[in-house]
């Protein structure tokens, strides 16, 4: 069995994930979200884990001082793995208010900081289906290709119910996060196609995101979901279940497109999120 010594259960969860994803094909693309880290104060014999655990144990992953850290995989078949980072999104987003209103996860990708190989959150765009269809009637994709092209991101974006949902790839402060949409923003806003009120609108805008925004730490495992509709100027921020409304009708646009524009904030999050498209057109 592989072993690794670690000194903190959040490492040793990053460590099990390394670790199964070095065993057979079965396990290669296990997700974050599929490894329980089981902690006991003592060393039992291995076969009384494997008792207690119903026999699931794939790897012994490491000890700390008086702790045996364990990998137990668990069956999740109603969510989407990040191939790159290993961490899950549920296949369907559904609310409160009645089926109608679930999302279809239509593709996610990891944010990396690439210079430092360095892996920060996956992404994962949702979109109201119905509100699709009707949003993209008349709609001509390009015949050499769909194209996430400026006339496709204004009925996204102004027809459709949709949510970016993220994940941490390690535990990281909010403010980060808040500071990275911040920075994503602002060089939107120099770049576009603004007049000066308007740039004076969007910082008002982002000033009330901005404190507006969950604080503390961003753990393993937690959520944050920022949703927005063509029926609301707002956004609504939904951190592990808990919402926030924010009066935010230009920033709602900005900030999704930043995932899906040009210059996206995540390539290969932008590039599933286009094959998910791409197959919407072509089947």
């Amino acid at each position: 069995m592989l072993q690794y010594r670690v000194n903190h259960t959040a490492r040793a969860l990053h460590r099990a994930h390394t670790c199964l994803r070095q065993k057979p094909l079965a396990l290669k693309n296990i997700s974050m979200r599929q490894i329980q880290c089981l902690v006991t104060q003592t060393a039992r014999p291995l076969s009384t884990l494997r008792e207690s655990t119903q026999g699931n144990i794939a790897a012994i992953v490491g000890t700390g001082v008086g702790l045996l850290v364990l990998a137990q995989c668990k069956n999740e078949e109603d969510e989407f793995v990040d191939p790159l980072s290993g961490l899950c999104h549920p296949k369907v987003l559904r609310f409160e208010e009645g089926a109608e209103n679930a999302q279809v996860c239509i593709g996610f990708g990891t944010r990396s900081i690439s210079f430092m190989n360095f892996y920060v959150y996956s992404v994962a765009l949702y979109v109201n289906t119905v509100d699709f269809v009707f949003a993209m009637e008349g709609y001509e994709p390009n015949k050499n290709g769909f194209e996430m092209d400026i006339d496709f991101r204004d009925r996204l974006l102004k027809k459709t119910r949709r949510t970016l949902r993220l994940t941490p790839y390690r535990e990281a402060e909010m403010s980060h996060l808040r500071e990275g949409f911040t920075r994503a923003v602002e060089i939107r806003i120099e770049r576009g196609k603004y007049s000066m009120e308007e740039k004076e609108e969007i910082k008002k805008e982002l000033a009330t995101f901005r404190a507006s925004f969950p604080r503390g730490n961003f753990k393993l495992k937690d959520y944050l979901e920022v949703s927005a509709g063509p029926s609301s100027s707002s956004l609504f921020l939904s951190y592990n279940g808990d919402k926030t409304e924010v009066e935010a009708p230009r920033l709602a646009r900005i900030l999704f497109e930043s995932y899906i524009d040009e210059t996206p904030q995540s390539t290969n999050a932008a590039s599933s999120i286009k094959d998910g498209f791409t197959k919407y057109f072509t089947t």
